[in-house]
């Protein structure tokens, strides 16, 4: 018996059990002080009705509409009478089962009722609802009705129970069951034939169903028809032959039919008045079965629902009604109410969403569906719209839209009936029940829980909704301090599926899985009791659906990469006041360092002030056993208490701990963790992880919106559900996120595919390709280089010579350097020189541009040391072939190793330098060699050529072991290993740089980024070092074979003879001495000049070089036998030309050799050998390269993925431009650098060494044969001697020259009219592009918008006060500044942010600017002072008000703030605004201004322009008001930069402007963008190619080059065009800038264009002038033309004279202006301003101007003033102009020297096409080269023969046997002419003019007896 204390007790069954009585008397006594007096009453057990039978029949069938099922009863009876039957069905709910507990007994004090005995629970099961069929009233206890059943559960195989509940006339009732009936779906197609009859004819049925009132029949009729609804909306039909889009309509058009039908009948029952609680029951069981799916309930039907839903609550809270009532069935008309309530919420929960096509109509009905608000600021978070392809998607969707506001306002008014109906509920349980009574109703979509108990027993208290695994717990303080304690309070705790205020923003953090808790407590007068602000939190427990998809845990390889010492984890949060959970598993015994940062990646570094790091953690937070028992150990948890209103990634570093940091003292937070290494990991194995998210939010009666407040997320939440620590009483819901685990390597091995990579591996892709194409191409450079390694062999080489010399001849990198001339050249030396020799090859090519050519030439005997070379060609070359430039020569002996250097450094060609084809070149001397521009070509060469790693694939030396083919793969292992690197490194300096960077200008340094730099290098370099010198160094597998000797080898086959070693000595040594050089060395000999080192040809016999050394050989010249001289000093020299870095084998000394004659005991002077690998180490340089390369190239990849795509697109662009910047600018500055530095301070031309050893088989010259011919007697005699050298003749020079020079012009010509064709055709392209057509019309487009817009009340170009511009405003601005309706007054949709032109787009939004004056800055007059209050002034900058005023204009008082002003009465500075001077038609106005933000709606707008009008923000004392914004019209890709300006005067009148500048400010936005690039890039090449031949030009003409009018032209558009470019690209960073901010703000901040603009204007200007001279250097083409010629020079000497003529009419001109102007500037607008009289008087010189005006303002002056103009501008004048050209022309028609002859090229380009066309007969006039080379007159040939005969004379002489007097007689002459060129040399002479004893031309007089002979 519970409730003694109270006005109610509660006596349970147990008690009549125990006493085993049916009667028993209650009494209740209460004693006073006074005495006391006792109540009683008897209370009886009626016995229930007598059990019988029950049954249903069939007992499997379909579903129809009839009444197919037999329901019949047999044999019951009862002694008090029977009453009635009711039939119900049971089955199963979906709800999580759990424990419940019943109160059956209920009594009210003193009042006798009759209390059913043993009333046994009307479910069949603890976890079943039940919804009653039919009911029959009769006494009988056996008939039989006919009755329909609704579709059975379709989880439960459509099986269901009947129930039988019997009363009899006193309440008692008895409850059996009659069986289980199976009742099956009607097929689709009949319920969709059934629902369009019902429609279509039934209704009228129903509706008179309805209307003779039997509620009995019309409740089992309607909940059997929409039971049939519930059965085809769980099964629609899909038709496989239909599309997508037609299913869907066919299935909208279906649930909307069945809407329909439901709604019908829930108004026709709400018709019906439910009179009694059997009634409510029957009524409220078919709500129950309507709203079962709320999907198909409208609006108009829910508000229908719930207020028959109301009325019926209303009947059941008052008392008549219920009296007498079992409490039996008020619980099942509750129970049926909650079942409706649970349906209708999640209705109307779910309406807003799943809007019918009925309601979508009814949408486009409403007043808001034609109103749409293209502000900009009311987009809010999310904008529907944007997602919307077509206009089509998105009137849906906004028509979507308006049905979510319509229903959201429906769910407002049914969530306030829910909440009434359900504290009507709770009143109705607090009558009929008693304390420690509670209720359980549990429904599909709704479970409630009532308990009436005692106040007291709130504290601590545990509820739960039957069924569920949620769960209220109370505090344990006292809830109701201020009420009784014994008092009986009702508490109710309801879990709905849904709730109706699910359509707000907050509301979308709730998950759609979560359910809602609601809890209510009733005091005893059955009010709601308000509770908040609890000291203690009330813990509710909101479980999720079943059904939902559970996070699982993932397994984790833990990873630390090397770049960091943490494994994050990420976490997205994108709610605010979120919680975070991360449950870790299998980590027993086992401890993780937890460091968490917001919104960047977690680390801890080296310096704790630069911590990535927010707050630590430790996982568990201790190690000892015992402690955080609480099943949560391994959970780590952060509340929103810790989050706040944090949003976007948290990062959560993880590392685990070492055993000996266990329990680590984290109580300094960040600052007390231990500094780990980056790329250290102690993770001692894989652990599971799994992460959520969760968030509380609750909404109150009170409240209108959910909020988080009061609440927090509590550490036992779980993926099932969600619990909340609250401090209030109210509706909760669960937000839920899950965040997949994006997890670093994991996320790599798991996210490897391409699509989610494309970038790395494309750019993998594409590297391999290049990489393949590039080693095809290298390969093939490798076979090409092994041709030119070879040497050719003189044409003109006689096999019976066998001494050898190898020539090399470098041809310069000049533009138009290579020659096809023949090119003949004469070495002379000391003791011989040669014939004229031609350089030819046959196999290939020679003297091309930048190319190296080598050649053996074959003599009889040596030269001795050489002393000069002549050189010089034919000019047979055509065209640019015919000219030669030679770098140098470099001559060496073969025999002896040494080389002779010639340098040349000049052209060879008749239009070039001094114009000479005959160069002759003395031997470079050390001076020469070290000079800088020597010494600087030839490093800067070779480091480019083969220290430039990827120049050198395509330069590299021939003779080089670093072939093409590794050179490209070392290009390939460098670039994968750079990327490595570049990745290992981004973005870990991308954090703020602290003091400790150094900066320096706009460049700052932070050791980190110095430390990275250098670990960068210590990967890269030592491995490619690595690679490359194992390349280098390694020795060929087989060496090439003597190119010597295969040049040799060509001679001797091509003419049959024997080799050098077949040919045998005809004369041995006679002389053996002991000295080392061949030549004597002279002191006074130049630097140039340099013995030969000892070589094996000295005879060397084995036993070393000593002091003196043995030399024994024999050769020969023209005038002795031998020569032998005693060696003064005993130590050889080495030569003093220097080493050829290029050519090792042909241009740098070599060792010693087996040609030396060398036997073994070494030479003193013998060069060190250097360091060599064995061949196998190329094999494994290749083996390492690929090693490498690939290693390098999966961890690039490795990388790409962990950056995802987006980041590893931008990691790319940059390590691509970072790359391209090395490789093409700083490697090359840095080699140049370092060749100039190396070339000042190191100047030994000697000292370059060769980087390879000889990888050549040395020649084989055999050093003990005598180098003679082969003793045929009287060879020399018979021997054809070639023809001498004989000097080009001068005239026939000439006449090349200036052909040559013609030529040159020519071809120049050709090159300027194409290249400039191309240029202005580019120039054309990129203007248009940038000022094309659509610029106008879009300034038409603003102009019809803005100005003459047919929507305002005035237009802007009659406003003319301050009142007319305010109705402006919020007509004409307002109206264009948002988009409106369309023609058909569909609404604007997609257009947030348009203007009315519905295709431009406004950036940030649109200000009113004003600018003023400060007051009273004037003097009034005298004559009008005390008239006139106040005088003002024009507006200037130094005059504006800057003040802040309060509003209307009001001063600032000394206490006044900013809280007593607005914005607008603020005055902000230019700079905060972005803001410059404007150019207006009163003024010129700055930049900054008092501003009105024009933000919000259109009303929002004209709202603000009533409130700015009504407090006179425009007053006397305004001077400007501005209008300005920018748009964008992305269908031309323009921008309009809009300024409006209404001037006003002090006068009190308006001057109006307006400037709509179009602009393209982003150019590559289209389908011609890589067209528009190329010819951008091709513009900047030719305007480059531009500057350097007008610089070349400048530098030969010097200042003459100024006095060509077309050269200041080319000025003009170079300047121009360097102008423009930098404004493009700068306007472009501008551009940028802006763009970016737009994008930063989402297009809500500030953004103005005006800066912007400016610089487009002066682009468009630059281009215009641009194309102007562009076009007009045009004309320079017709200078060819005659008649264009003499006007051209006409003009050019008349222009003194013009000059002069220009003074005297700029004074006449300048004078009638002034006149005109200062005579009609007040009557006549055209001559209101001096320019436009200005502009006036130049169209009167024309005859076109109106004297009609002038002469109604001024009859009389004005004719006299029009006549003295005509006489004496027009008649004078002009003919003073005109006299003065018709002089000048025929003075120069006259005089040929003042014409032009320009023209005479057109005659020599005709007659050169018709030459080589060989249309029509050319004139040419052409000398050849045999006449550049013809004897001069006056000259004979005999003569020039001469010399010739003589020496073949010698010749034959010298092979005659002599006797020893004669040899002698002849050495000592020979010795005698040696002296005698030698003591000339010490008097000065030079070697280039003299040449040693044989200098060309120079005559040698003989000793006594010896004839006198001439040599050449």
């Amino acid at each position: 018996m519970k409730g003694i204390r109270s006005k109610n007790i509660s006596i349970q069954s147990t008690l009549f059990e125990i006493f085993n009585s049916p009667s028993m008397k209650v009494a209740c006594t209460l004693k006073t002080s006074t005495g006391e007096s006792t109540v009683s009453t008897r209370l009886t057990v009626i016995a229930p009705p007598k059990p019988g039978t029950c049954g249903v029949s069939p007992q499997d069938r379909t579903i129809t509409t009839e009444k197919a099922w037999t329901l019949y009863v047999e044999g019951w009876s009862d002694e008090d009478g029977l009453e009635e039957f009711q039939f119900f069905k049971a089955f199963m709910i979906r709800w999580i089962a759990s424990d419940r507990c019943q109160q059956i007994l209920l009594i009210s004090s003193s009042v006798g009722l009759p209390i059913p005995w043993a009333v046994p629970s009307l479910h069949s099961g603890d976890d079943t609802m039940d919804k009653q069929i039919t009911s029959l009233q009769t006494s009988d206890g056996t008939f039989s009705l006919q009755a329909s059943l609704s579709e059975g559960p379709d989880d439960n195989n459509f099986e269901q129970e009947i129930i039988l509940k019997v009363h009899d006339t006193l309440g008692a009732t008895t409850t059996v069951s009659c069986g289980m009936v199976v009742v099956r779906p009607m097929p689709v197609e009949d319920i969709r034939a059934l629902v369009r009859d019902i429609i279509d004819t039934q209704l009228h049925d129903l509706k008179r169903m309805f209307a003779e009132g039997d509620q009995k029949t019309c409740s089992e009729r309607s909940t059997n028809i929409v039971s049939l609804l519930n059965s085809a909306s769980k099964n629609p039909d899909q038709n496989p032959e239909l599309i997508q889009v037609e299913i869907n309509y066919k299935m909208e058009t279906e649930r909307n039919d069945r809407a329909l039908v439901r709604k019908e009948l829930i108004a026709d029952m709400t018709t019906l008045e439910a009179r009694s609680v059997i009634a409510i029951q029957q009524v409220s069981s078919f709500f129950a079965e309507a709203v079962l799916l709320g999907d198909e309930i409208d609006q108009e039907s829910q508000v229908t629902f719930m207020n028959a839903l109301g009325n019926m609550t209303e009947f059941l809270i008052d008392p008549d009604n219920i009296k007498n009532v079992p409490s039996e069935d008020l619980e099942v008309a509750m129970e049926n109410g909650v079942a409706a309530i649970g349906g209708i919420m999640d209705a109307a929960g779910r309406d807003g969403f799943l809007g019918m096509l009925s309601e979508l109509e009814a949408a486009t009905k409403d007043d808001d569906w034609a109103v749409y608000d293209t502000a900009l600021e009311s987009i809010g978070e999310n904008d529907d719209l944007n997602v919307a392809g077509t206009y089509e998607e998105a009137l849906k969707i906004h028509t979507a839209n308006i049905h979510k506001q319509r229903q959201a306002r429906t769910a407002e008014l049914v969530n306030n009936k829910i909440i009434a109906a359900l504290d009507r509920q709770a009143q109705c349980f607090s009558r009929f029940s008693v304390p420690g009574q509670t209720l359980n109703m549990n429904t599909t979509k709704m479970k409630v829980v009532m308990e009436k108990t005692d106040a007291k027993t709130l504290k601590g208290k545990s509820i739960s909704p039957p069924y569920s695994n949620g769960d209220v717990v109370l505090p344990n303080t006292t809830l109701l301090s201020s009420m009784n304690a014994d008092k009986p309070v009702v508490m109710s705790v309801s879990q709905s599926t849904n709730h109706p205020l699910r359509y707000s923003t907050i509301a979308q953090g709730i998950a759609p899985q979560s359910n809602f808790i609601s809890i209510d407590i009733y005091d005893d007068n059955n009010t709601k009791i308000p509770i908040n602000n609890l000291t203690e939190p009330v813990k509710v427990v909101i479980p999720r659906e079943a059904s939902m998809e559970l996070p699982e845990y993932i397994s984790v390889d833990p990873i630390i990469p090397s770049w960091t010492n943490l494994m994050n984890v990420v976490v997205k949060l994108n709610r605010t006041q979120s919680a975070v959970f991360l449950d870790f598993k299998n980590i027993e015994g086992r401890q993780f360092l937890l460091v968490v940062k917001k919104g960047k990646v977690a680390y801890i570094s080296k310096d704790s002030e630069t911590d990535s790091c927010d707050s630590v953690y430790l996982m568990p937070a201790s190690m000892s056993t015992g402690l955080e028992d609480d099943g949560f150990r391994h959970r780590f948890f952060l509340s929103n208490d810790d989050l706040g209103d944090f949003t976007g990634k948290l990062y959560v570093g993880i590392r685990e701990l070492n055993s000996t940091e266990y329990d680590m003292d984290i109580s300094r937070g960040c600052a007390s963790v231990t500094r780990y290494d980056n790329g250290t990991n102690y993770f001692q194995g894989n652990f599971d992880l799994r992460q959520y998210v969760s968030q509380c939010l609750a909404i109150s009666d009170s409240q209108a919106d959910w909020s988080t407040k009061g609440c927090h997320v509590g550490r036992e939440t779980e993926p099932s559900a969600t619990t909340c620590y609250c401090t209030h009483l109210s509706t909760f819901a669960g937000g839920w996120v899950v965040v997949p685990n994006t997890i670093d390597w994991s996320y790599v091995f798991a996210n490897a595919d391409f699509l989610s990579n494309p970038s790395i591996y494309i750019t993998v892709i594409v590297t391999a390709v290049l990489y393949f194409i590039a080693a095809g191409y290298a390969r093939y450079n490798d076979k090409k280089m092994v041709e030119q390694l070879g040497i050719a062999p003189l044409a003109d080489n006689d096999s019976r010579d066998k001494y050898f010399y190898e020539i090399i001849v470098c041809t310069g990198m000049r533009r138009n350097a290579g020659t096809n001339s023949q090119v003949c050249f004469i070495l002379s030396g000391e003791d011989d020189e040669t014939d004229v020799r031609a350089f030819t090859d046959s196999k290939r090519k020679i003297f091309r541009r930048g190319q190296i050519d080598g050649f053996l030439m074959a003599v009889p005997r040596p030269l001795g040391y050489l002393n000069f070379m002549r050189v010089w060609h034919d000019n047979s070359g055509k065209g640019k072939f015919g000219s030669w430039y030679l770098n140098y020569v470099v001559v060496r002996d073969v025999q002896s190793d040494t080389k002779y250097v010639f340098v040349a450094n000049r052209w060879l060609a008749v239009e070039e330098d001094d114009g000479q084809v005959d160069r002759l070149l003395p031997v470079a001397g050390k001076e020469q060699l070290a000079d800088f521009s020597y010494q600087f070509g030839e490093r800067s060469r070779k480091d480019l050529a083969d220290g430039h790693l990827w120049f050198s694939v395509v330069a590299r030396p021939p003779q080089s072991r670093f072939t093409c083919l590794q050179r490209v793969s070392c290009c390939l292992c460098l670039l994968y290993v750079t990327m490595l690197t570049n990745a290992m490194f981004y973005n870990t300096t991308g954090k703020e740089e602290g003091s400790n960077a150094f900066t320096f200008g706009p460049f700052s340094v932070s050791p980190e980024q110095i430390t990275i730099g250098v670990i960068s290098d210590l990967i890269v370099f030592p491995v490619n070092f690595l690679l490359i010198f194992l390349f280098r160094k390694s020795r060929p597998h087989h060496k090439r074979p003597s190119r010597i000797d295969r040049a040799i080898k060509d001679v001797n086959d091509s003419n049959k003879q024997t080799s050098i070693n077949d040919v045998k000595p005809e004369v041995n040594s006679i002389f053996s001495v002991s000295k080392t050089p061949t030549i004597p060395n002279d002191p006074h000999r130049p630097d140039s000049v340099a013995s030969r080192p000892a070589t094996a040809t000295s005879g060397d016999t084995g036993q070393g070089l000593t002091a003196k050394k043995k030399v024994s050989f024999l050769y020969r010249s023209r005038f002795f036998v031998s020569y032998v001289v005693n060696s003064i000093f005993s130590v050889s020299k080495t030569p003093t030309i220097p080493n050829d870095p290029h050519r090792p084998d042909s241009v740098a000394s070599r060792p010693a050799t087996a040609t030396s004659g060398d036997t073994g005991q070494g030479l003193t002077a013998k060069k060190k050998n250097k360091f060599e690998l064995p061949w196998y180490f190329t094999i494994i340089a290749w083996i390492l390269l690929w090693i490498v390369t690939l290693g390098a190239l999966a961890m690039v990849i490795f990388y790409g993925i962990s950056f995802k795509d987006e980041t590893c697109k931008k990691w790319i662009s940059s390590m691509l431009v970072s790359f391209f910047m090395s490789v093409f600018i700083t490697q090359p500055i840095k080699v140049f650098l370092f060749a100039i530095i190396l070339s000042i301070i190191i100047k030994n031309p000697g000292g370059e060494k060769d980087e390879e050893e000889d990888d050549e088989e040395l020649p084989h010259v055999d050093p003990d044969n005598e180098l003679l011919h082969s003793g045929d007697i009287g060879y020399g005699a018979a021997r054809p001697r070639k023809v001498g050298y004989k000097p080009p003749n001068p005239d026939v020079l000439e006449k090349l020259r200036q052909r040559r020079i013609k030529e040159i012009k020519m071809w120049g010509i050709v090159q300027e009219v194409i290249i400039y064709s191309i240029f202005l055709m580019i120039l054309l392209v990129i203007s248009y592009r940038q000022l094309g057509t659509s610029n106008f019309l879009y300034k038409d487009t603003m102009h019809r918008v803005f100005i003459a817009n047919n929507e305002t009340n005035i237009d802007f170009h009659t406003v003319s006060n301050a009142k007319d511009f305010w109705q402006w405003t919020k007509s004409g601005l307002v109206n264009g500044l948002r988009a409106g309706s369309y023609y058909n007054d569909y609404p604007p949709l997609k257009l947030r942010a348009f203007i009315n032109d519905k295709v431009s787009r406004i950036l940030g939004y649109a200000t009113l600017r004003q600018v003023r004056i400060k007051p009273a800055l004037c003097e009034i007059p005298g004559q009008v002072e005390g008239l006139i209050d106040q005088c003002n002034v024009k507006y200037s900058i130094q005059d504006q008000a800057e003040d802040k005023f309060k509003i209307s204009w009001q001063p600032m008082g000394a206490g006044d703030t900013d809280n007593d002003t607005r914005t607008e009465y603020k005055y902000t500075k230019a700079r905060e605004l972005n803001g410059y001077p404007y150019w207006g038609a009163l003024a010129v106005y700055s930049g900054g201004g008092y501003v009105v933000p024009l933000e919000g709606s259109k009303e929002d707008l004209k709202a603000k322009m009533e409130q700015l009008e009504r407090e006179g923000w425009i007053d006397k004392y305004t001077r400007a008001v501005f209008v300005e914004f920018t748009v964008y019209n992305a269908q031309v890709n323009l921008f309009a930069i809009n300024t409006i300006l209404c001037e006003f005067d002090p006068s009190g009148g308006t001057v109006l402007s307006f400037r709509f500048e179009p602009a393209m400010l982003l150019p590559y936005r289209s389908d011609a963008m890589l067209f528009q690039i190329v010819c951008e890039i091709a513009y900047v090449v030719l305007t480059l190619f531009f500057i350097i031949r007008e610089v070349e030009s400048l530098i030969k003409s010097r200042m003459a080059y100024f006095k060509s009018f077309w050269n200041l032209v080319e000025i003009g558009i170079i300047a121009m065009s360097i102008a423009g470019i930098v404004v493009f690209f700068y306007r472009m960073v501008v551009t940028n800038g802006l763009t970016k901010d737009f994008k930063s703000t989402n297009g809500n901040g500030y953004i103005k264009f005006q800066y912007v603009g400016y610089w487009n204007e002066i682009f468009s200007n630059l281009i215009g002038f641009l194309v102007f001279f562009a076009t007009l250097k045009f004309l320079k083409l017709l200078r060819f033309n005659r008649k264009i010629s003499m006007l051209s020079a006409t003009l050019r000497h008349a222009a003194k004279s013009l000059l002069h003529f220009g003074v005297i009419f700029f004074i006449v001109f300048l004078a009638f202006s002034q006149l005109f102007y200062l005579t009609y500037m007040h009557v006549d607008v055209d001559y209101s301003t001096f320019i436009s009289s200005v502009v006036v008087s130049i169209l009167m010189m024309m005859g076109k101007f109106n004297i009609y005006s002038m002469i109604m303002n001024e009859p009389f002056l004005t004719q006299i003033f029009v006549l003295l103009f005509v006489i004496t501008v027009t008649f004078i004048i002009v003919n003073m102009f005109v006299s003065i050209l018709n002089e000048t022309f025929t003075v120069v028609r006259e005089d040929v020297k003042k014409q032009g002859n320009d023209y005479e090229m057109v005659d020599f380009m005709l007659q050169r096409f018709k030459k080589w066309t060989g249309i029509g007969t050319a004139v040419v006039d052409d000398p050849t080269t045999e006449d550049l080379y013809a004897p001069r007159p006056g000259r004979s040939d005999n003569v020039e023969d001469f010399p010739d005969r003589i020496e073949r004379l010698l010749q034959s002489i010298s092979t005659v046997s002599m006797e020893n007097d004669n040899l002698i007689q002849l050495y000592q002459k020979e010795q005698y002419d040696s002296r005698n060129a030698k003591d000339k040399l010490r008097q000065g002479g030079a070697p280039s003019q003299m040449g040693g004893a044989r200098a060309i031309g120079m005559r040698k007089e003989s000793m006594p007896g010896v004839p006198k002979v001439h040599t050449h």
